[in-house]
């Protein structure tokens, strides 16, 4: 690999002569040959001088200096902590100068600075990890190798690219081993699918139950509702509550309900009619407490109810039974 420092030619400049103007990827060093301690002028295309600056220097030298980054790569071979296997580790990075001053005036040789940094962090890990450690081994190689190129800040260095391999037996050992964990993996990830299952469908049981529970709850209400009702109409339908409850289950139409208590209500008043006439014959009742006897029973067709609630004697107030008490005297 070429050293930074191309080329250097002899340098005269004149009143006449236009001011050098490298490119962006090189750099002229103007310097007086043998006079170690005179100040050297350093252009660059970001860095332009003035002519005065040059002839006032009285150079006789021009060093050319490449910018454009370089690369290096560092292969190593290292022994795993048991001393049986390889680890074959490759190291690659691109650098340029910075400090072109640095470099000039102290001869620095940065191809070599470069790589001895690589070769000395790689041979620092020789037997300290095993081949099961390969992950590890990679993470602390990047971190050490961007903290020792880091520390010579007179280069511009990218991230360096890092691979690690073994040689083939400690691959087949790796290889075992990852089949292994991947077996294991496997099987561990079917029992918990199987776990989850198992889970799901307890889950969706419970859900189901409690379903259920709230639909038997709402049926449960609607039932006692529904008798509570029944209960009330019974009570509030008196002796007709038969007919009024099969009427409400829909056993019997309206119609035949209708029916029904009509022909209740008709034998009802013939059979007080027929109580009230057998005390007309036996003269137990006045004429003028057996007219309002009747007038009242027929009077009870729209209170059929209270009719059938009460017995036939009690239709007769207390004026009529003195009356029958006094008839009874003569």
């Amino acid at each position: 690999m070429r050293q930074p420092l191309i080329t250097v030619e002899n340098f005269k400049f004149t009143i006449f002569d236009s001011v050098p103007k490298p490119n962006e990827d090189t750099a002229y060093i103007l310097y007086r040959e043998g006079r170690q301690k005179d100040p050297i002028l350093v252009i660059t295309n970001q860095k332009p001088v003035l002519s005065s600056d040059i002839r006032s220097g009285k150079f006789n030298k021009k060093a050319i200096m490449s910018l454009a980054f370089r690369e290096i790569r560092a292969d190593r071979t290292v022994s795993d902590e048991t001393g049986h296997y390889k680890f074959f580790l490759s190291a690659k990075a691109l650098y340029r100068v910075r400090d072109v001053t640095y470099v000039f005036v102290n001869h620095v040789n940065i191809d070599k600075m470069v790589s001895n940094a690589l070769n000395e962090i790689l041979d620092a890990v020789h037997k300290k990890y095993s081949i099961e450690e390969q992950t590890d081994l990679e993470d602390t190689l990047k971190v050490q190798l961007r903290n020792k190129l880091n520390n010579l800040d007179y280069l511009e260095i990218s991230e360096p690219e890092l691979t690690i391999t073994v040689d083939e037996r400690a691959q087949r050992i790796i290889d075992s081993t990852l089949d292994t964990i991947a077996t294991s993996v496997i099987n561990q990830n079917q029992e918990d699918i199987a776990s989850l299952e198992i889970e799901q469908k307890k889950r969706l049981e419970q859900q189901k139950y409690e379903a259920q529970k709230e639909v038997q709850k709402k049926i449960n209400a609607l039932q006692l509702e529904q008798i509570k009702g029944f209960n009330d109409a019974k009570e509030a339908a008196g002796e007709n509550a038969s007919l009024v409850l099969a009427y409400l289950k829909g056993e019997i139409s309206s119609v035949e309900l209708d029916k029904r208590l009509e022909d209740k209500k008709a034998n009802h008043m013939m059979t007080n009619l027929q109580a009230l006439k057998q005390l007309a014959d036996l003269q137990v009742l006045s004429d003028p407490a057996l007219e309002r006897a009747a007038l009242k029973l027929l009077g009870e067709t729209t209170a059929q109810t209270q009719a059938e609630q009460n017995p036939l004697l009690e239709t007769i107030d207390a004026e009529d039974t003195i009356i029958v008490e006094d008839e009874e005297k003569y």
